[in-house]
């Protein structure tokens, strides 16, 4: 009866007593205090927008008149860095329309970003501008600087004419 009863302490001791003792103990070793310095910096170095949308149409009205509509299937915007910024890394199709509610012009492309503190939009990849007066203007890079209402192309000398409604998303 003894010996029966040391097999029975011995196999409460192996299934029981040293499975719940290695579980503390490496619960205990891998514990680490969180630095506060180290998760801000962590999450800091993180690229990850404040804002996420998909599928937008964005309509800017004046007086109940559509001014400008925008069109992209990702926004993301990044409002917690030094300078903030929008990015429509899908692209962006941007129409501007008259007090008669006519799209009068349009600028499309496959990657673009708004600068917020220097209202400076940059489009890239496939970038295509249809001005008021019809000219059609297709790029790789465009450059629309809303405080001076001028649109700047890579390679050329001189500013194209820019809508006069500015953007603000």
């Amino acid at each position: 009866m003894l010996e029966h009863d040391n097999i029975k302490k011995y196999n409460y001791i192996q299934k029981i007593i040293i499975p719940v003792f290695a579980g503390i103990i490496i619960f205990f070793v891998s514990c680490e205090r969180n630095n506060i310095e180290k998760i801000n910096e962590i999450t800091s170095e993180l690229d990850v927008p404040e804002i996420a949308i998909t599928n937008t149409e964005i309509i800017i009205t004046k007086n109940a008149l559509i001014e400008v509509k925008v069109i992209s299937p990702q926004i993301n915007r990044y409002t917690n860095v030094e300078e903030p910024y929008t990015e429509f890394p899908k692209g962006l199709y941007v129409e501007f329309y008259d007090s008669i509610q006519k799209v009068t012009s349009y600028i499309k492309a496959n990657y673009c970003i708004y600068d917020e503190t220097e209202e400076l939009w940059t489009a890239q990849n496939d970038v295509v501008s249809v001005s008021e007066q019809g000219d059609t203007l297709n790029t790789e890079y465009l450059v629309w600087n809303q405080k001076k209402q001028k649109i700047y192309s890579a390679g050329q000398n001189e500013s194209l004419a820019a809508p006069q409604t500015r953007l603000y998303l």
